[in-house]
């Protein structure tokens, strides 16, 4: 079995991940991992770690984003999983990580792990941590980020917006929600989504 990307208005293959194609990608790349083995430890957030562990109905992201130790043994592996796929060669990277909490409000970085066999681990961002990314990420997003509010909040029982702005504010104080952020997470919070849930079996 292998991994597809979706295809594009044409027909053509376009650099979108379906659900399928990021598990089988992330399971060659643990078993690489083992095989080679090196210690190694992905954090996922962004669209792969919804999709893969809170929403099996969204559509194809671009990549897998995630805060990579170390990153040079990983991107090497990730690169030749996508070279056999004919996958973009960054369809894993560390992009995202400068969009990681700062560590200087209440609530700092939160990792569940999903994953540890011998010296490879997996962690996910928590559900809360991925809320604030979400509307941090609508900042400048906009409706981008609409759909998987709309999972997520419902997920974590998030039924106001002060109660959004208060998670929010825990992982990025001072910040601030702007009126575009503010006005989709109202918006998300009238139009709930509960998504079914399918997390990868990595055994």
């Amino acid at each position: 079995m292998s991994g597809r990307l979706d295809g594009g208005p044409s027909g053509a293959p376009s650099a979108r991940l379906s659900r399928d194609a990021l598990e089988f990608g992330l399971k060659q790349i643990i078993r690489r991992l083992h095989e080679s083995g090196a210690p190694a430890e992905m954090s996922i957030v962004g669209g792969a770690a919804i999709s893969l562990w809170h929403n099996a109905r969204r559509g194809a992201t671009q990549d897998i984003d995630a805060v990579l130790a170390p990153a040079d043994v990983i991107l090497e592996v990730a690169r030749s999983i996508a070279f056999e796929q004919g996958w973009p060669d960054d369809w894993v990277n560390d992009k995202a990580r400068i969009f990681l909490p700062s560590g200087m409000g209440a609530r700092g970085e939160e990792w569940v792990t999903v994953y540890a066999s011998g010296a490879v681990t997996v962690r996910v961002a928590s559900l809360d941590m991925l809320i604030a990314m979400k509307l941090h990420a609508a900042q400048r997003r906009g409706r981008r980020e609409y759909e998987d509010l709309r999972v997520l909040l419902a997920e974590g029982g998030i039924t106001t917006a002060a109660q959004g702005e208060e998670l929010f504010d825990g992982f990025y104080p001072g910040d601030g929600l702007n009126t575009t952020a503010y006005r989709l997470l109202e918006v998300a919070l009238e139009h709930p989504e509960h998504a079914e849930v399918q997390a990868p079996d990595f055994e």
